[in-house]
């Protein structure tokens, strides 16, 4: 899959399930954005990725065709780990227990 169309779906389901989250919560404003910085912006380590493997210069259409997990042979994905949920998860329920959850650490 290009990683185009990689990150537009990234982009889209962290919208649209931060919105659901957010509705449920009646922040839908802050639902969105705790998406985007969950869902989407995990996908930075794909820019930190590129910059590793080719240095400081930066080639929109190479890194839009994934040119960095071509050239090296490895994938390296610092920000897409699943325990990174569960550690937010036990996070958020220990807080909203508390009365201080604010409903951003859920949708991530």
């Amino acid at each position: 899959m290009p990683l185009y169309l990689h990150l537009s779906i990234h982009f889209c389901a962290a919208v649209i399930s931060g919105y659901i989250v957010g509705r449920y919560f009646r922040r839908p404003g802050l639902g969105v954005i705790a998406g985007i910085l969950g869902g989407f912006l995990i996908d930075l380590d794909h820019v930190l990725e590129y910059f590793l493997v080719f240095g400081p210069q930066f080639n929109l259409w190479m890194f839009f065709n994934g040119r960095q997990f071509l050239v090296s042979d490895q994938i390296r994905l610092f920000f897409h780990a699943w325990e990174y949920a569960i550690i937010f998860l036990a996070l958020a329920a220990i807080l909203y227990r508390r009365k201080k959850a604010v409903p951003l650490f859920l949708p991530v």
